[in-house]
């Protein structure tokens, strides 16, 4: 038929295994301190990431999937994206839940008192313009790719864009006056941009693997031919990344502070 079904593989299961017990093992050294078993778990971890990538690569390069494998895995990485959002939309509503009427515990004001929100038009501004340029030189590129040129520049600049972002984030952070024991106020301050800072880091290291493989050096990989999902998923986290902050910089920074 039209479709390819891969075989059997215990990479999932071996991947959830590794995942698992690195976030347990943070927890534990977290609260009783360093925890050995987590050094396993992370290796376990990272070398089925790069088993099961290079499976995916080889699949995606040499078999030829096709139209419809390619219209479904598009529809899949698609509902990923709606998955990630609703995560994000999640930490909005509890934003809003502790924000429009605060408890009395937080002296039914909002920021509590002793929380000095920060700045939303010095580092967290610079970041938004961090991130709408690395959006546009992503399009750059796209549009480049879909003319036929090999043009890895693009690219290669909206990840180092990303590292910049990531950059200025860490800034904040240290300087904050606030942190995640000042209550809900830095619970889900923290909780929101860190995982957002997650995501850029994440869509950073793809965007960079794309600036070489995009280049046409045939040493590092098959030249790439017709339009690669990979490349064009990439793209797509990417600008959901974008669209993600700037919900997040209007809300937790700009609306946030309205006392």
């Amino acid at each position: 038929g039209p479709f390819y079904l891969p075989g059997r593989s215990f990479l999932p299961f071996l991947g959830a295994i590794g995942i698992f017990g690195a976030a347990r093992s943070l927890w534990a050294w977290l609260r009783w301190g360093p925890f050995y078993f987590g050094a396993f778990s992370s290796v376990l971890g990272v070398r089925v990431g790069y088993l099961w990538w290079r499976l995916l690569l080889a699949e995606g390069s040499f078999l030829g999937l096709g139209v419809h494998n390619r219209r479904r895995l598009a529809i899949g990485f698609f509902l990923f994206l709606a998955a990630e959002s609703m995560v994000f939309f999640s930490l909005f509503v509890s934003l809003f839940f502790a924000a429009i009427q605060p408890a009395p515990v937080l002296g039914s004001t909002w920021p509590p008192i002793g929380c000095q929100p920060l700045n939303p038009y010095a580092v967290p501004l610079t970041n938004t313009l961090l991130l709408l340029a690395s959006g546009a030189s992503v399009t750059w590129g796209h549009h480049r790719w879909s003319a036929g040129t090999y043009f890895f520049t693009p690219f290669w600049l909206a990840s180092f864009l990303g590292a910049l972002f990531l950059a200025g984030q860490g800034w904040e952070y240290f300087w904050a006056t606030f942190s995640f024991r000042h209550g809900a106020y830095g619970c889900t301050f923290f909780l929101a941009t860190g995982c957002h800072g997650c995501h850029v880091l994440v869509g950073s290291l793809f965007l960079a693997a794309r600036s070489f493989w995009s280049s046409g050096s045939t040493w590092l990989w098959p030249r790439p031919v017709g339009r690669p999902l990979r490349l064009e998923a990439s793209i797509w986290y990417w600008h959901l990344v974008d669209a993600l902050w700037l919900g997040l910089w209007a809300v937790f920074y700009v609306w946030a502070d309205f006392r």
